[in-house]
């Protein structure tokens, strides 16, 4: 089994689309976590499903697990899953993400955030500053057996096809579509966003957590793209 976690705002809408009809009914999709989430009642929501899964185990087809959630949810699994996981540049995917609350602003699934949040108000909350790590939960980087690259979508489908022995068919415009950044079309490019708002360097200040791990991430995706011959 794979346990797969789609990084918030790093192309798994994407990357599902590619494995839907490759895997069909032993895709296992995990999305009402609302990981990032702080409300009371998605905490408690939380609980239970790690209750009721770690209670009823996964449909016995289960191949793939893609979704939102902590990664460490499924430590219990026996035998251990190949834990995979989309990496996106954490400044870039901090203003993806930003604009994507304000879009939804005021959902029932939101987290609770300030009125009135700034930009980099949201880049230097503690959640957000270390994303990465949060959503890694106990799993470490080591443990990680394969890694992919918002940027380096196309290259990413053509390793886990490698490491998985799978054919994920790859659009021609699927790897550029995935690096667009929203639907409501705020901006196109977000360092030149930053860079236009006087932002860049605050907000790359403010993601250094994250910059680390992905710098990391970066060399592990080099490595495993070199071992297998991608």
């Amino acid at each position: 089994m794979i346990a797969f976690l789609h990084m918030l705002k790093a192309g798994g809408t994407s990357f599902r689309s590619l494995l839907e009809p490759v895997y069909r009914d032993r895709l296992y999709c995990d999305y009402d976590d609302i990981p990032m989430s702080n409300r009371p009642e998605h905490a408690l929501e939380r609980r239970a499903r790690m209750r009721a899964v770690q209670d009823q185990g996964l449909p016995p087809n289960t191949a793939i697990v893609f979704g939102h959630f902590v990664l460490s949810k499924y430590l219990f699994l026996r035998p251990q899953p190949a834990y995979a996981t989309m990496f996106r540049e954490p400044v870039a995917r901090t203003v993806s993400h930003y604009f994507h609350y304000q879009r939804y602003r005021g959902n029932p699934r939101n987290e609770l955030l300030p009125e009135h949040l700034s930009l980099l108000e949201f880049a230097r909350l503690p959640k957000y500053a270390d994303t990465y790590r949060f959503l890694l939960g106990d799993v470490p980087m080591s443990e990680l057996s394969y890694i992919g690259l918002t940027e380096e979508f196309d290259r990413s489908v053509r390793l886990f096809n490698r490491m998985f022995g799978v054919e994920l068919r790859l659009p021609s415009s699927c790897a550029r579509k995935s690096v667009h950044l929203n639907r409501a079309q705020e901006y196109h490019d977000p360092l030149s966003y930053l860079e236009s708002e006087g932002l860049l360097e605050e907000v790359t200040s403010a993601q250094r957590i994250n910059i680390e791990i992905y710098k990391q991430a970066k060399e592990r995706f080099a490595n495993l793209c070199a071992h297998y011959g991608v």
